[in-house]
């Protein structure tokens, strides 16, 4: 990266106030976590996959999988 590019980039990123990157990332984990739940509860109710199959699929603890289930189920 060209030296300028990087002043460049370093400028912009010293402008921008700590807490709007800090809410920024905050608030993406929590769009990723809602995300993944609404998946994992899809494929719980529409396909026969068993716990496992699911948690691989979607990246999670196979108990956080089984909750979900449990949860559906009442």
């Amino acid at each position: 990266m060209s030296e300028s590019l990087q002043a460049q980039l370093d400028e912009l990123l010293s402008s921008i106030p700590a807490g709007w990157h800090d809410a920024y990332i905050e608030g993406f984990w929590q769009g990723y976590e809602k995300a993944c739940r609404e998946i994992t509860c899809n494929l719980i109710r529409q396909t026969s996959f068993n716990d496992e199959m699911i948690a691989a699929l979607v990246e999670i603890d196979i108990e956080q999988v089984r909750k979900l289930r449990d949860e559906l189920q009442h």
